[in-house]
C-alpha cells in the first residue's frame, strides 16, 4: 500500500472550494476548517499488482549433412504460454469511499487487467559453409489469441579474414505483440504543459506554457508492430587487446503510441489533426485533449558501437580494462506520419576497470552521456557523468557458495540534468543520488 499527499479527488476539491471550506486565496492557511478540507479531499492509494506466467516448451536439436566447414547444426521446437496480469489502483478517501483514476489529481496510476494465450513454433539452422565462414538462419511464429500473428526471422553471418580479424553482419525482421497494459489500460487523465500555438504566434521561446487536461487509455484492437534491423561490423583480437566496431540501423513501424500533447496542439494550429485525435476548446482556452493509443508510430535509429578491452596480469592482481562507446547518428520517431519534437544524447560512454585477487574482485565504472536539447528546443540538458565502485567477495569467510557484494553507486552524488524547472532527466543513476548497498547470497549444491 502507498500513502501520499499528492493524490487528491477533483470532485471533493471542487466541492470544498464551492462550500468555502478550502481557502483558495491562501493555500497555506492554518485555519482548522481549511486544514480539514485538505485532509478530507486527499486520497489513499492501494495497488493490487499480480503477474502469472505459465509456459510449456519442447525442443529438439541435432546434426544434418556436412558442408565445407563441418556438419549442419539444427534446432526446432514449439511452446505454449498463458500470461495473466493485473495492476489495479484503488483510491479511497478518509471515509473509505472509492474513486475512479479519472477523478484523481496528481500522479495517479492507470489500472488494467488482462490475459493472453500464445502458441509458438521456432527453428534455427547453423550452416558452416567453409572453415572460415558461418551462416545462421532462424525463424519464429507466434499466434496470440488477442493480437493476432507475429512472425520473426533472422540471418547472421561471420567471415574470418584472418585469425585476428573477423567480419560479421546480420539482418532481422521481427514482429511483437502489444503488451497487455496497452490493450486493456483504462482511461486516465494527465496534465502536461503545452504552448498553445493556435493562440500564440510569436517567438517560441517567449510562449507561455500552461497545463491542460489530457485523456488517454488502452486500445483492445491494437496489432503487432514491425521492426527491421541491419548491422555490419568487424572484430579484431590481438591478445591481450581486442576491438570491435559495428554499424547498425533499426527501423520500426506500426508501433502502438500516441502523439505528444505539444504535437497535437501544433497539428491543430495547422489544421492537420489525425483521425481520432481531438482538441476540445472553451473559447480560446484548451478544455481537453483526447489522444488514443493506435498503431501509428514509426521510427529509425542508426549509429555505431565501438568496444575495446585489454587484460594483463600483475603480481598483485589480474586487471581488465574495457570501454564502450555508442554514437547515434540518427534517431527519429514519427506518429501518424508526423516527426515528433525532441532531441537525444548523441554519445554514451561506459568504461570499466576491474581488478581480481583470489576470491575478491573490485570494479570501478564510469558512465557518461552527452547533453541534448529539451522538446521545445528552448533549453538544454547538460552532459552527465557518474562513477560507481563495487566489490565482490566469493566464498566469503571461507563459506563455500556464499557471495557478498557491496559498494557505492553514483559516488559523486551527481544530481539529474535539468533543462527548465519542470523538465528533469531521470533516465540516469542520478535519479537515486549516491547509494550505498550491501548484499549477501548463499547457494547450496544438491
Amino acid at each position: 500500500m502507498q500513502i501520499g499527499d499528492t493524490f487528491v479527488s477533483a470532485t471533493l476539491a471542487q466541492q470544498a472550494i464551492e462550500e468555502g471550506l478550502y481557502n483558495i486565496e491562501n493555500p497555506f492557511s492554518t485555519n482548522p476548517v481549511h486544514l480539514a478540507a485538505i485532509r478530507n479531499t486527499g486520497l489513499r492509494l492501494t495497488r493490487d499488482q499480480v503477474t502469472d506466467h505459465k509456459t510449456a516448451r519442447v525442443s529438439f536439436d541435432g546434426q544434418a549433412f556436412a558442408l565445407g566447414g563441418g556438419n549442419v547444426q539444427w534446432a526446432a521446437g514449439a511452446a505454449f504460454a498463458h500470461e495473466e496480469r493485473r495492476n489495479v489502483y484503488d483510491y479511497r478517501d478518509v471515509e473509505n469511499r472509492s474513486y475512479e483514476a479519472s477523478d484523481v489529481l496528481g500522479s495517479s496510476g492507470n489500472s488494467f487487467s488482462g490475459d493472453r494465450q500464445r502458441w509458438s513454433a521456432f527453428t534455427e539452422v547453423s550452416l558452416p559453409l567453409r572453415n572460415d565462414w558461418d551462416l545462421v538462419l532462424a525463424g519464429r511464429l507466434d499466434e496470440h489469441d488477442d493480437a493476432g500473428t507475429a512472425f520473426s526471422h533472422q540471418i547472421t553471418s561471420r567471415y574470418r579474414l584472418h585469425k585476428a580479424l573477423t567480419l560479421r553482419g546480420s539482418w532481422n525482421r521481427a514482429s511483437k505483440a502489444p503488451d497487455l497494459s496497452s490493450l486493456h489500460q483504462l482511461q486516465a487523465i494527465s496534465y502536461p504543459y503545452v504552448c498553445d500555438r493556435k493562440a500564440f504566434t510569436g517567438n517560441l521561446q517567449d510562449c507561455p506554457r500552461y497545463q491542460v487536461e489530457r485523456s488517454f487509455g488502452g486500445n483492445p484492437n491494437l496489432k503487432p508492430d514491425e521492426a527491421e534491423s541491419f548491422s555490419l561490423g568487424a572484430v579484431m583480437n590481438l591478445r591481450p587487446f581486442s576491438l570491435s566496431v559495428d554499424w547498425f540501423r533499426i527501423g520500426r513501424s506500426d508501433v502502438p503510441t500516441r502523439l505528444s500533447a505539444q504535437s497535437i496542439i501544433d497539428l491543430e494550429a495547422e489544421g492537420r489533426l489525425p483521425s481520432g485525435v481531438t482538441v476540445r476548446r472553451d473559447g480560446d482556452f484548451i478544455d481537453l485533449i483526447e489522444s488514443p493509443l493506435v498503431n501509428s508510430g514509426a521510427g529509425d535509429v542508426a549509429g555505431f558501437n565501438v568496444q575495446g578491452s585489454m587484460d594483463w596480469k600483475t603480481d598483485w592482481a589480474d586487471v581488465v580494462f574495457a570501454a564502450y562507446w555508442s554514437h547515434i547518428t540518427e534517431n527519429e520517431f514519427r506518429v501518424a506520419g508526423e516527426v515528433q519534437p525532441g532531441d537525444y544524447p548523441r554519445n554514451r560512454v561506459h568504461a570499466l576497470l576491474r581488478a581480481s585477487r583470489g576470491s575478491v574482485t573490485a570494479n570501478w565504472s564510469v558512465i557518461g552521456v552527452t547533453g541534448y536539447s529539451n522538446v521545445l528546443g528552448t533549453a538544454s540538458y547538460k552532459a552527465w557523468m557518474g562513477h560507481n565502485l563495487t566489490i565482490q567477495w566469493r566464498d566469503a569467510l571461507g563459506v563455500k557458495g556464499m557471495d557478498v557484494a557491496g559498494g557505492i553507486l553514483n559516488i559523486g552524488n551527481r544530481g539529474p540534468s535539468t533543462a527548465t524547472q519542470q523538465e528533469v532527466d531521470l533516465t540516469q543513476d542520478s535519479a537515486r543520488g549516491r547509494t550505498f548497498f550491501l548484499a549477501a547470497k548463499i547457494s547450496f549444491d544438491p
